[in-house]
């Protein structure tokens, strides 16, 4: 059996042909310790206070002490299974939690929220509020 070099080239091309480049940047980082649905966090040196962090099993993290070794965040899921060693992903995305008062910039209705309960036996002063 005889090898060519040109059929060896045009077989590549061919297998190469189809291939398409493309790169996932992503900023990582190691969870260094776990306890109590905190945890501590290295690598992650662009995090943002607030930022939703991807962990492991589902669990998502909220990035709430930013600093020069680490980042402390709350492990918001079943933080039970989350263990030294496991990687950390930025999302670049922060936590954003809709208030019941202004208007939705997305048009969507606004929330409504319940009048305040008032315990049994309150009184007010004359200008409403409670004594």
């Amino acid at each position: 059996m005889e090898i060519r070099a040109e059929e060896i080239t045009r077989i590549l091309r061919e297998q190469l042909g189809g291939f398409t480049a493309s790169i996932d940047v992503a900023e990582t980082g190691a969870v260094l310790s776990v306890g109590d649905g905190i945890a501590r966090i290295d690598g992650l040196e662009r995090c943002m206070a607030g930022e939703l962090l991807e962990l492991p099993h589902g669990v998502m993290g909220l990035a709430m002490n930013l600093e020069e070794d680490g980042v402390g965040a709350v492990l918001l899921g079943e933080y039970q299974r989350i263990r030294e060693g496991d990687q950390v992903r930025r999302t670049r995305r922060r936590s954003r939690t809709p208030s019941g008062g202004g208007s939705r910039r997305d048009g969507t209705a606004r929330l409504r929220t319940p009048p305040p309960a008032i315990a049994s036996g309150t009184t007010f002063a004359a200008g409403g509020a409670p004594r």
